[in-house]
């Protein structure tokens, strides 16, 4: 296994090998980029699709696909988005805010379906 670096396509995909865990997403030399552990030896069958958004934009949230990580370009703050992967590395504070994101989701899954 190896880390791998990648430019993010603002609404592109890259193909990665099966398995491949998305590490964090950051600004390097002014261009928004991914780092992905992955198996270098492994085939490539995975599309992995990106959706970049800025904030104040709006989304269709059944499009944008996890939630991978913000990033602060100068006065711009885009949210990076990925669909695809077969799994996503979060750090110990997503991780702990987990079922607090997860009860929040469920009223408003309630409220929706109460007409509210």
């Amino acid at each position: 296994m190896r880390i791998y670096k990648y430019d993010i396509p603002i609404n592109g995909s890259i193909m990665l090998p099966a398995g491949s865990q998305i590490l964090s997403v950051g600004i390097q030399d002014d261009q928004v980029r991914v780092w992905i552990l992955l198996d270098p030896d492994a085939p490539k069958t995975e599309a992995c699709a990106f959706r970049v958004v800025g904030t104040g934009w709006d989304v269709d949230r059944d499009s944008l696909g996890i939630f991978i990580g913000t990033v602060r370009d100068g006065g711009f703050v885009w949210h990076v988005f990925a669909r695809g992967v077969a799994t996503i590395a979060v750090s110990a504070e997503d991780q702990a805010s987990a079922p607090i994101k997860s009860v929040i989701d469920a009223i408003a899954e309630l409220a929706q379906a109460d007409g509210r």
